[in-house]
Parts: C-alpha cells; sequence; structure tokens
C-alpha cells in the first residue's frame, strides 16, 4: 500500500464514498452532500493548508483507492482532527487500521509540529471505535452519542 496526496483527480472517489450509504450512517452529518457543493468544498480544501488528505492506493495501483485520512490541522499547527473514510469496494477487508496507521506516519513526518490527534465518532460506529483505539486513540469523553478520542504523538 502506498499513501499519497490528494489530487484534484481525486474529487470523484470522495464525493462518491461520502454519500455512500454506509458512509452517511456513520458520520457526524449524515445528510447526502450534492455534487457542486462537494466540488466547492473539495477546491477550497487542496488550497487551504491547515488540511491534509491522503488517498491509500494499492500498488500497483490496478484498481481504484482503497481508502482516504483527512487531517484538519488547528491554527496553532500542534494539533489535528483526523478521518477516515475507505473506498465501499474495499471495506471489511481489513485494510482501515493500516490505512489509518500508514496515513498518521506520512502525516507527522510531514508535520512535526502537531504533538496531538483527535478523532470525534459516533458511539454506535463500533468498527471505528476499534481501528482508533487500537491505534492507541484514548477516548477522553463522550457527548450526545459521539466519542472524542485523542492520541498524544509525544508519549
Amino acid at each position: 500500500m502506498v499513501i499519497r496526496s490528494a489530487g484534484i483527480e481525486d474529487s470523484r472517489y470522495l464525493f462518491e464514498w461520502r454519500n455512500d450509504p454506509t458512509t452517511r450512517n456513520a458520520s457526524l452529518n449524515t445528510d447526502e452532500i450534492h455534487w457542486e457543493e462537494h466540488q466547492k468544498w473539495y477546491l477550497s480544501v487542496l488550497k487551504n493548508p491547515q488540511v491534509v488528505i491522503y488517498i491509500a492506493e494499492d500498488i500497483p495501483a490496478e484498481s481504484s483507492p482503497l481508502g482516504m485520512c483527512r487531517f484538519n490541522i488547528s491554527e496553532e499547527r500542534e494539533s489535528a482532527e483526523v478521518s477516515i473514510n475507505l473506498n465501499p469496494e474495499h471495506r471489511g477487508k481489513g485494510l482501515a487500521q493500516s490505512i489509518l496507521h500508514d496515513a498518521i506516519e506520512v502525516f507527522t513526518t510531514e508535520h512535526p509540529r502537531v504533538i496531538d490527534l483527535t478523532a470525534t465518532i459516533r458511539e454506535e460506529n463500533l468498527p471505528s471505535m476499534k481501528i482508533f483505539v487500537s491505534e492507541n486513540f484514548v477516548p477522553q469523553h463522550s457527548q450526545d452519542g459521539v466519542v472524542q478520542l485523542k492520541l498524544n504523538l509525544k508519549d
């Protein structure tokens, strides 16, 4: 597997994965996103140095990408919120933890000032909870069915 920065060519993948019913059910925002709204958001994200999106691909990249990992870096650049989404075609293959792990490695190399990662996950999203906990994220608090997890990168 290889982790690479997302480009304009990945917009359609991210749009389709985000609107997949399983993704929407697990997301904090379960609304369907429209193409025009997605394109406007995606183009602005690609220009924003505080948002990093990585795409995971097989080697060689003979099929569609495996998934994505996004890091929203805080203004002080010492923490980042991380989220992950898999290509629906590749769910259930045990890839999510590897994608998260490898993306964190690339991210921390490229952004060494970041010392904390957080993730916000719906309590009922047990697969995501398991993946993040297995990567040493620690639940911090829960409110209204949403759990905040944290990973201190300097421990």
